[in-house]
């Protein structure tokens, strides 16, 4: 379960496959080996968040924001990385066939 505050309202989310987290501030959350495949993480601020052998498999992940993101091992397949701020987000050894990458910056 994640708690997450927002304009001063509290939500908590069960973290699984096909999860909205749509405008979410993570930085720096840990996501180790969590299935998030087909979440809704658009626009989310992901900055320095550990997705080390995450199930993104089909992700809504445009617009957000994975600057120094660890995505090690993780699977991007078909996830949808359009408009994303990807600096320095390191991608060894991810599996990023059909992923969309429009858009993004490295």
């Amino acid at each position: 379960m994640l708690i997450l505050f927002k304009n001063g309202e509290k939500r908590e989310v069960k973290i699984g496959a096909g999860v909205n987290l749509q405008n979410a501030d993570l930085q720096g959350i840990n996501f180790e080996k969590e299935n998030l495949r087909g979440a809704n993480l658009k626009n989310s601020d992901l900055r320095r968040a550990h997705l080390f052998n995450a199930d993104l498999r089909g992700a809504n992940l445009r617009g957000a924001d994975l600057r120094l993101a660890n995505l090690r091992g993780a699977d991007l397949e078909g996830a949808n990385l359009r408009d994303a701020n990807l600096y320095n987000a390191n991608f060894t050894e991810t599996h990023l066939e059909d992923t969309n990458f429009n858009g993004a910056k490295f």
